[in-house]
């Protein structure tokens, strides 16, 4: 009986250390850390949904953070794929022609008010923007903005990875909330 009791406690002791241990590992903050970077504020968003180590999304009350990492960038390809990520955004917002020949004289486009304004922080752009319902961007009409967004590029030279960080809360939020974040992102050696 004092066999069986001994290695019950055993198998529970191991069970406590082992979810204690790595629940850290499944924070915003842990996560960010060990891939070479920091957050101001990620400790207060709770992890939702974890399909890869390279994919995060967490909330914190009606806001979204939404961050992916690629790694094994050089120098070169870094400021390449921070270049590339951002003229992808900007071309969500260019004027379009229509799909119809009919229509070739007239283009069709976002007015000023809802196209990307673009910050830099020190290590990259970021744009604030709006999205709409399913966190779209490329949103061009008041009724259907439900969230202001940012959308920020950033690349760690130390660590080779670039990440990219998309912040969503409800369209009431002040914009210098997203500014703070963005401004907060910093690479750890």
């Amino acid at each position: 009986m004092l066999l069986i009791f001994s290695v019950a406690l055993f198998f529970a002791a191991i069970a406590f250390f082992f979810f204690t241990f790595s629940a850290e590992e499944h924070t915003l903050s842990s996560r960010l850390k060990k891939n070479g970077a920091a957050l101001s504020e990620a400790e207060e968003f709770i992890l939702e949904k974890d399909p890869t180590p390279e994919r995060m999304l967490g909330k914190r009350g009606d806001s979204v953070i939404k961050i992916k990492i690629t790694k094994g960038h050089t120098p070169e390809s870094g400021r390449a794929y921070l270049k590339e990520r951002a003229a992808l955004l900007k071309s969500v917002f260019e004027p379009q022609l229509p799909p119809y020949p009919e229509f070739l004289t007239k283009e069709a486009g976002c007015a000023d008010t809802y196209k990307p304004v673009e910050k830099q922080a020190a290590y990259g752009p970021y744009f604030l923007l709006y999205a709409g319902e399913r966190f779209g961007y490329g949103v061009c009409a008041d009724d259907l903005i439900q969230y202001k967004a940012s959308f920020g590029i950033f690349y760690c030279e130390k660590s080779g990875n670039a990440f990219e960080i998309e912040y969503f809360a409800p369209k009431e939020t002040d914009e210098n909330i997203f500014t703070q974040l963005n401004d907060s992102f910093r690479c750890e050696s």
